[in-house]
């Protein structure tokens, strides 16, 4: 009985602690876009919109999806970004990330150009998941989900 119910304590306590103490994850979209230029790369945008535990000052950098990391960036407010934000309790948080695919022949009279995509990158986060956000300022030091709205796929014209 009382191996029992150590089992049942280590499973509750490693439920608990893999949570993030900082965010509750709100929603969590990726949409693909596909330019109408030829040669434009293609684009999975990512954005994830959390509430704030507690009162902190976050900052990010870098964002892994799709085995790629690239530059993520705070909504600061409907036409601003940055990458540092101090929220209190309770505030709505939105991170972005653009991963983009390597494009070639950019048109033009050099056929042979290119555009490189997103870095391939190991993500650092220990379990899998579709995005990973690391960030410094809070108790939790990663952001990672697996659960995402696609949403339609937007085409350039």
């Amino acid at each position: 009985m009382k191996i029992f119910l150590t089992c049942i304590a280590f499973i509750i306590f490693w439920s608990l602690s893999a949570q993030n103490s900082d965010f509750k994850i709100i929603k969590a979209s990726k949409q693909m876009q596909y330019g109408g230029v030829v040669g434009s790369p293609v684009i999975s945008y990512y954005e994830v919109s959390f509430k704030a535990k507690r009162k902190l000052t976050i900052s990010i950098d870098s964002a892994w999806a799709e085995g790629k990391k690239d530059q993520a960036y705070i909504q600061l407010d409907s036409s601003q970004i940055g990458v540092k934000k101090t929220v209190k309790k309770g505030q709505i948080l939105t991170i972005a990330v653009a991963i983009k695919s390597e494009s070639s022949s950019l048109g033009g009279l050099d056929q042979t150009a290119t555009q490189p995509g997103s870095p391939s990158s190991s993500s650092p986060c220990k379990a899998p998941s579709k995005i990973c956000i690391p960030y410094s300022g809070g108790k939790s030091k990663m952001l990672s989900f697996n659960n995402l709205t696609v949403l339609q796929a937007q085409f350039g014209q």
